[in-house]
């Protein structure tokens, strides 16, 4: 094509070097993804639409130059020269006689095309409109090229792309590894692009223009929104996005959307061939700018990737409703349980916790993070994460060090864990030798329709303009349940608590043998989305933080009763906690407000007084100490029981603010001192703020 001549070389490959070596903006996506530069991004944005306008002006400004010297000899000539007024008055008397002459050919034919119009004119209206709209004169190949161009750049974009950059960003926290994701990836690239041009192929002329400007338009518009459009949600940990903090950018998004589709539209109503040279130019240099941008991106992740695809544990569903008869230790883990979710349920209702016989509700309860992870390694543990290094690196160290739940296993105590393993651990050899329902199996299965389904979804929350993603919205626990287990091995715990529910109802509690038991179940509580009623079942329509930690907490009372009828009740320990407070959205940057965790906590005895309330300063540190004493171990060496904490106690008690990064605000983390009546932000003291390392 003419207008691809060598000029473009230089414009094609800039391009080409802003699309490879620009840095990736880090996804809103499942994990915290790494930190991108802005400034890199913007500049090279602008280079590639620079690059394009020279390319599609040059020839218009090349030949206006190279005219612009014969165009002012001439005008030199004829008004400045005296042989030039008589040719341009000579060149002026010829004219007007053969204008004249035109004129009376003209009226002698009139009256024969006059009527030949009139007949015909009705008849042609009809096909010329449509070959106006479909009439076209490539040939099927050229047709089918440019087709099939659009329909890659979209399906690359969109599908294998913008997947594979998320799987390489997040691959040490999702579920499957790339030998499992890109063979489907690359089918669904495939198929999305073969289906897509074999629909452009279909049509002609303008139309087929049309449709194409729109396909790339979209293409280039998810490109950018990806790049660079982005505002910063933080991490996908679950909480609701505040949706109405982002209108005004949302609708400055939206105009950017449709500027972008538009453009290409006008560029081919203006000239053909300039938006041929356009459609090619873009999608040569984001199809292979893609492509080596992938290959640097998986180079950079692929030993990280080689040591994630080596752990292939899980925790199973084994023993989960078996109990034993002579001591259980019971801990219920209801995800984001805030103390101000139990006080709002106790004022409608005086009467819910009823069931919770022999349980005291501490008020002022204290976590040591604002988060899952490292909330619940650090309460099974007791080691402190101080960040100042990964998580996985802190999760290996402490479980290493995890001596208060090896003294129960010495103890003769079976251990087992009900949770997701990323909050939990960081590669199989933690849990070798301490967790009975821990299970080794290389040959796990994962549920590909699961996976893409959620990989599509992902890709379309980081691809999708502002005013579109709250459809693609997710939380980390969608892609819980992806791996299943071979025939023959138990199945992997799902955090799922109307499947948890499901099953309890299903096994019912049954008492095992005298051996005593540590269960550590993990319960998506009071999380969003929320999608659970009121019962414990879940709910097709949204429900709200009330009803779904209402619903948790009557899964919880299931249990316990069938404990009371089975006799075990009084004989357990039992311990209902959140790991951390309610979330706050990542956009604060300053803390405020005391953020508390429920506690109800019943140690062994007697069960049958209503439950009370105590004021004790208690905190997470007081968990583990608590299960060692009540297996009936010396507990000194790890702290005070939550009975021994005085009313009175001033000791101090830490929390760590936990602010991933938002915008151009870096991550960090804010450390307060605790001492005295905890629901009182008064007595909340500011420490320090510190940058953050994290994975």
């Amino acid at each position: 094509m003419k207008f691809l001549s060598r000029r473009w070389i230089p414009v094609i490959a800039v391009g080409v070097g802003c699309v490879v070596f620009r840095p990736r903006q880090a996804q809103a996506a499942y994990i915290d993804p790494a930190t991108s530069s802005y400034l890199i991004q913007v500049v090279s944005g602008l280079v590639i639409t620079l690059s394009v306008a020279i390319g599609v002006f040059f020839r218009k400004i090349q030949l206006f130059i190279v005219t612009l010297g014969a165009r002012l000899s001439a005008w030199r000539v004829r008004l400045f020269t005296k042989t030039g007024r008589q040719a341009e008055k000579a060149h002026k008397a010829r004219r007007v006689r053969e204008s004249s002459a035109t004129v009376r050919a003209n009226y002698a034919s009139i009256a024969v095309a006059s009527a030949a119009l009139a007949g015909t004119a009705s008849a042609a209206a009809t096909p010329s409109k449509r070959a106006f709209l479909f009439g076209d004169s490539r040939s099927w190949q050229a047709r089918l090229g440019l087709s099939a161009l659009a329909s890659f750049l979209l399906a690359m974009v969109f599908v294998l792309y913008s997947i594979l950059d998320l799987f390489a960003s997040n691959n040490a926290q999702l579920p499957f590894t790339i030998g499992d994701l890109l063979p489907v990836t690359l089918g669904l690239f495939f198929g999305l692009g073969l289906v897509a041009t074999l629909v452009l192929f279909l049509l002609r002329g303008r139309v087929l223009d049309v449709v194409i400007s729109g396909v790339v338009g979209l293409a280039l518009a998810g490109w950018l929104q990806s790049s660079f459009m982005n505002p910063d949600f933080g991490q996908l940990m679950g909480a609701t996005i505040a949706w109405q903090s982002y209108t005004k950018l949302t609708a400055i998004n939206t105009v950017v959307w449709l500027l972008i589709l538009v453009a290409v539209v006008i560029v081919r109503v203006a000239s053909r061939k300039v938006w041929y040279g356009l459609v090619i130019a873009l999608s040569s240099l984001l199809l292979v700018g893609s492509t080596v941008s992938l290959i640097a991106s998986y180079s950079a992740a692929a030993s990280a990737m080689s040591a994630a695809s080596a752990d292939t544990g899980y925790f199973s569903y084994a023993n989960a409703f078996d109990l034993s008869s002579t001591h259980n230790e019971i801990v219920f883990l209801v995800d984001t349980l805030d103390a101000t979710l139990i006080d709002t349920i106790r004022q409608q209702n005086p009467n819910f916790f009823d069931p919770l016989t022999g349980f005291t509700n501490y008020a002022q309860d204290t976590s040591r993070y604002s988060q899952t992870d490292p909330s619940v390694p650090e309460m099974l543990t007791g080691q402190d994460f101080f960040y100042t290094t990964t998580w996985d690196a802190y999760k290996t160290a402490a479980w290493q060090n995890a001596s208060g739940l090896r003294a129960l296993k010495a103890a003769g105590y079976l251990i087992n864990i009900y949770s997701d393993q990323y909050d939990i651990y960081a590669h199989d050899s933690d849990m070798a030798g301490l967790v009975d329902n821990f299970v080794t199996q290389s040959s796990m299965q994962v549920n590909k329709g699961a996976m893409m389904k959620n990989m599509v979804k992902l890709a379309g929350f980081v691809d999708a303009p502002i005013i579109a993603k709250p459809t693609f919205w997710m939380d980390g626990t969608e892609f819980s349940g992806i791996r299943q287990a071979p025939a023959g091995s138990p199945a992997p715990f799902v955090l799922d608590d109307p499947s948890f529910y499901l099953q309890l109802q299903a096994q019912g509690i049954s008492v095992r043998d005298a051996q005593p038991q540590f269960d550590f179940i993990h319960l998506d509580g009071s999380h969003s989305p929320f999608r659970i009623d009121a019962n414990g079942a879940f709910s097709p329509t949204p429900t709200d933080v009330i009803t779904q930690t209402e619903g948790v907490f009557h899964i919880i009372f299931d249990y316990l009763n069938q404990m009371k009828q089975l006799g075990i009740y009084d004989n357990s320990t039992i311990v209902i906690l959140g790991d951390h407070g309610t979330h706050v959205d990542p956009q604060i940057r300053v803390l405020d407000h005391p953020i508390l965790p429920g506690l109800w906590y019943k140690p062994v005895g007697p069960s049958t007084a209503p439950p009370q309330i105590s004021l004790a300063p208690t905190s997470q540190q007081n968990l583990l100490p608590t299960l060692v004493a009540q297996a009936g171990l010396d507990a000194t060496a790890y702290g005070q029981t939550y009975e021994e904490v005085p009313l009175d106690s001033t000791d101090s008690r830490l929390y760590v603010w936990y602010r991933p990064k938002y915008g151009t605000d870096p991550s960090f983390g804010d450390r307060y001192e605790i001492i005295g009546d905890a629901r009182d932000w008064a007595n909340w003291h500011f420490i320090e703020k510190f940058p953050l390392i994290v994975d």
